[in-house]
């Protein structure tokens, strides 16, 4: 399943413009440019197309990894301290992760570089606190707060065994129903 181009109609008005057509099959975007009465393949929209789709893949690769860090991070605190974690990523930082960049998935644009970590301090992840080292390995330990962040097809999630997985949104949805009611 590869999507060329954002099904859009903005977008592609904007990244087409009025000289160019499109083509669509089974989600599969082609632009077309019309050049000295021509028409041909928008070799330059499919090249800057496929490039931000890479660095959309890069970033959600840079969030998993934020968060296997995060994850490390709580389980060194949970040795120090009975086994349990703290109570918010506030505790984390600098003692255990010692950038606060860590806590902002690179694909969030709601909130600017972080420089520090305090207990009011918003984050990109959503941190379920309570939990122990003895609760089961399957139980979430944190995730995106947002699915906008990966252009709402889904988040990434760290369980309490460090593991991180990606779910598209309504498979999260469903796991995150299932966690709470556990």
């Amino acid at each position: 399943d590869v999507k060329i181009i954002r099904e859009s109609a903005a977008f592609m008005l904007l990244s087409l413009g009025s000289s160019s057509r499109y083509y669509k099959t089974d989600n599969v975007w082609i632009p077309f440019r019309k050049i000295d009465g021509k028409w041909g393949i928008d070799l330059a929209t499919l090249q800057n197309t496929a490039l931000e789709r890479a660095r959309g893949a890069a970033r959600r690769v840079t969030c998993r990894n934020n968060l296997k860090q995060i994850g490390l991070a709580l389980h060194m605190y949970a040795a120090d301290y009975d086994e349990k974690f703290p109570d918010d990523f506030s505790a984390l930082y600098p003692n255990y992760i010692g950038t606060a960049k860590i806590f902002k998935c690179p694909n969030d644009k709601t909130m600017s570089e972080m420089k520090e970590i305090k207990p009011d301090t918003r984050v990109s992840y959503v941190y379920v606190a309570g939990l122990t080292n003895q609760d089961s390995a399957d139980r979430i330990l944190a995730y995106d707060a947002s699915p906008d962040f990966h252009n709402g097809e889904g988040r990434n999630v760290l369980f309490l065994d460090g593991h991180v997985a990606w779910y598209a949104e309504k498979e999260f949805q469903k796991l995150l129903n299932k966690n709470k009611e556990e």
